[in-house]
């Protein structure tokens, strides 16, 4: 461990040397990778669905905000794409609401426009068989 100081500003910084390749945390888990997205993105919004999958909508890719969703499926450790929401939008909320709908709130459509709309998804549209 090794703690730098820069003006009032004091920085921790840890090294750590890993003897295996996939880390193990306290509790015995072990992250395992899985499926790549079909898009990469940052930005988004990510909804656990009532059948277990995850909903992944929205977000940047560069200067890219998207409207576009993926599905991911635990049991299978896939990604699909899926439907789209109206407005692209990154940095804003999704909320699964009780009759299964995804609701996505806010957000911007670039990096300086805040967006003032709501959408909802109405899943059975969305949903992979």
């Amino acid at each position: 461990m090794n703690i730098f100081t820069y003006g009032s500003l004091t920085i921790l910084v840890l090294i750590f040397i890993w003897g295996f390749s996939t880390p193990v945390f306290a509790s015995g888990e072990v992250w395992t990778p899985v499926g790549s997205m079909t898009s990469g993105r940052v930005d988004h919004a990510a909804v656990a669905l009532s059948d277990g999958k995850v909903l992944v909508a929205g977000g940047i890719n560069g200067l890219d905000v998207f409207a576009t969703a993926e599905l991911y499926d635990p049991t299978t450790s896939i990604w699909t794409a899926t439907g789209s929401m109206l407005s692209a939008r990154s940095h804003f909320t999704a909320t699964l609401l009780s009759d299964g709908k995804v609701l996505a709130v806010g957000g911007y459509i670039n990096y300086g426009t805040p967006l003032s709309d709501a959408e909802v998804v109405q899943w059975v549209y969305w949903q992979i068989a």
